[in-house]
């Protein structure tokens, strides 16, 4: 969509709810959660037009906020209630933040 609001275009067709998208640096990309059959969200990345979707996460807890690191190689989220980091392929994912407490939104800053 541009600034003013026009030139609106729809990226995905997928049935449930899609939300959180996050722009890569470089503009190429674009990760977000997908609500899938369980009910969790899973994350998928797309090309900045909407094709080639792939997804990244899969399981038991839900999957979302994704942002990207401002190199694009990596992508951390929330799952549950802790900080995860995980390469921009889906690839080695490790926990960042653990024990009690409530941790949901990631940010690099």
């Amino acid at each position: 969509i541009n600034a003013d609001g026009t030139n609106r275009v729809r990226l995905t067709t997928w049935a449930t709810r899609e939300d959180v998208p996050s722009w890569s640096p470089d503009g190429m990309r674009i990760a977000f959660s997908r609500e899938v059959a369980s009910g969790n969200f899973d994350l998928y990345v797309m090309n900045a037009d909407g094709s080639g979707a792939v997804q990244l996460t899969s399981g038991t807890a839900s999957d979302r906020y994704p942002v990207w690191s401002p190199d694009g190689t990596q992508i951390a989220f929330n799952r549950g209630n802790h900080i995860y980091v995980m390469n921009a392929d889906g690839t080695n994912v490790v926990p960042v933040t653990q024990g009690v407490g409530s941790n949901y939104y990631p940010d690099w800053r």
